[in-house]
């Protein structure tokens, strides 16, 4: 065993790799595998499974031929946390743990304070939220705010008769919290289908992506209130094989022939778009539908044009800049001994900064902790933690290494990983793996653990720019070490219409945070 540089050792001798293996799983000569495709080896099945006859008989709940992908059930449709109306509650990520006495699962799960504000605040308005469900999969009700911001990417554990979560963020509220009210504005559709697609306005008109267009924004009609109807001028449907921005050029020359037509609303329906035209000449009110607000067009996504000069109310104004992020101080560790809290913070010996900080308890007793990225470990949470152990993840194909969520099992360590590239799409990446006999040596395989489309058990199929810190969960009491369910913070950014799904955020991991479009939530997955 290597681990005598940690002050602890394993519960059994474990083979080392060679050194050569550790940055490239395909070569032959490391991975195992044979000429033919086949494996020599169980490194080459990923430590995920064995070689067997020259090939790898994987563990559930993985597959692929080295054992390197993980296969999901039907999802149920929503989110773990955080899902429903947008910017209403956004949310990033998290983990659970199963309580007998209580037969819930509890969810510590990272949440965005402020009103109406994305995950582009989530550098200093964090906070880390309690919520719990009969199911794993949720969706959570929120029980309480466990931790005041900033506590970002939060990662629980049992350990002894106490609950830790682990955290980057000092959690003291030395920050005042900010409102985002520009994004209240911000028109979506269901997620997992943005309709940031909706073209720009034509040369006579402005666009406003407002939640309500009328005389009086404030009023319960502009609210989706009361029976106040809207006056139509000219309804209609744009044929369905025209494009959306052939659709906005219809019905603003439709507008433009009624002489008192200063607005009209265009709807994206899948790939139709349904109008309405009106005016304000009256003073009648002319009211926009959003998601969650009118039961008559449910999960609609509504953006209004208006002529300039002769619209209802002006544009929104443009959102103020974020305050400036609070340092983080990384690292830091709260317990309690019940679910619910309070949690305490604790100064653990000897493990100083550490950025995403992922532990977990090895079978013989010692706990382990990956920050980004190094390894050590420790008796207990308090410490004393060893030095800690560089880890050098990545395979030189482009993708960068973040957000590690570390497991171990029967075979070995493992790290599943956040992965991304920085060049637009249809350069994409969602998730890597490394494994290790010993938690020393490494490799890091090239194969991606999964992608960003998401099957639910009603048929139906969401698409996500980037799925990012992620966590397994596992629900197994007979196997305790089997992952069954996989969390994640995902963003519902995704234009099927456009050649560029990920269009005006650089590069798709970066829509999470582009401005008026971080809205994010949590979302859970079931494992096969």
């Amino acid at each position: 065993a290597r681990w005598h540089e940690f002050g602890v050792r394993l519960g059994h001798p474990t083979s080392m790799l060679s050194p050569l293996c550790v940055v490239v799983l395909l070569l032959p000569a490391c991975s195992g595998l044979s000429g033919s495709g086949g494996c020599t080896s169980d490194e080459a099945c990923s430590l995920n499974g064995v070689c067997q006859n020259g090939a790898c008989v994987c563990d559930i709940p993985w597959t692929g031929q080295s054992c390197g992908q993980l296969a999901f059930r039907p999802t149920p449709p929503g989110g773990a946390f955080g899902f429903g109306k947008p910017w209403a509650t956004t949310s990033w990520g998290g983990n659970a743990v199963y309580q007998n006495s209580t037969r819930l699962w509890h969810l510590y799960v990272t949440e965005i304070q402020g009103a109406g504000c994305g995950l582009d605040r989530w550098g200093n308005q964090s906070s880390v939220t309690h919520a719990v469900s009969p199911n794993a999969t949720g969706p959570y009700t929120k029980v309480s705010t466990a931790l005041q911001h900033q506590a970002h990417n939060p990662q629980v554990i049992k350990f002894g008769d106490a609950y830790y979560i682990f955290h980057i963020g000092a959690a003291d509220a030395s920050r005042p919290v900010a409102p985002c009210t520009a994004n209240t504005q911000i028109s979506w559709s269901r997620p997992g289908n943005y309709a940031g697609g909706c073209p720009a306005a034509p040369p006579s008109y402005t666009s406003y992506p407002a939640h309500c267009v009328g005389p009086d924004p404030t009023s319960p009609n502009c609210a989706g209130g009361g029976d106040h109807p809207e006056l139509q001028i000219a309804t209609g449907n744009c044929d369905a094989s025209a494009s959306i921005t052939e659709c906005v050029a219809t019905l603003a020359a439709r507008c433009d022939s009624i002489p008192d037509c200063r607005t009209f609303a265009l709807r994206v329906s899948g790939d139709q778009c349904a109008v309405s035209s009106g005016s304000n000449a009256t003073g009648i009110g002319f009211k926009l539908l959003r998601l969650g607000k009118d039961s008559a067009v449910p999960n609609q996504d509504w953006v209004a044009y208006a002529k300039p000069g002769q619209g209802p109310i002006p544009p929104p104004p443009p959102p103020s800049p974020p305050p400036p992020p609070s340092p983080l101080s990384g690292g830091t560790v709260h317990r309690s001994t019940t679910p619910g809290g309070p949690f305490e913070a604790v100064a653990p010996e000897g493990l100083g900064s550490c950025n995403n900080p992922s532990p977990f308890q090895h079978p013989n007793g010692t706990l382990f902790i990956v920050c980004t990225w190094s390894i050590s470990s420790a008796p207990k949470p308090e410490g004393p933690w060893s030095a800690k152990v560089p880890l050098k993840p990545g395979t030189g194909d482009g993708r960068h290494w973040e957000d590690p969520f570390l497991f171990i099992n029967d075979r070995g360590f493992h790290i599943l990983s956040h992965t991304y590239t920085m060049a637009p799409y249809p350069s994409i990446a969602f998730a890597g793996h490394g494994f290790s006999r010993d938690g020393v040596e490494w490799t890091w395989s090239t194969e991606e653990v999964y992608n960003g489309t998401v099957l639910r058990t009603d048929g139906t199929v969401d698409h996500f720019s980037t799925m990012e810190r992620p966590k397994f969960l596992f629900a197994d009491p007979t196997n305790p070490t089997r992952p069954t369910h996989l969390f994640n913070g995902v963003s519902p950014v995704w234009n099927s219409t456009d050649s560029d799904p990920c269009r005006g955020c650089g590069h798709c991991s970066h829509c999470k945070t582009t401005a008026n479009l971080d809205w994010t939530f949590t979302l859970a997955r079931p494992l096969q």
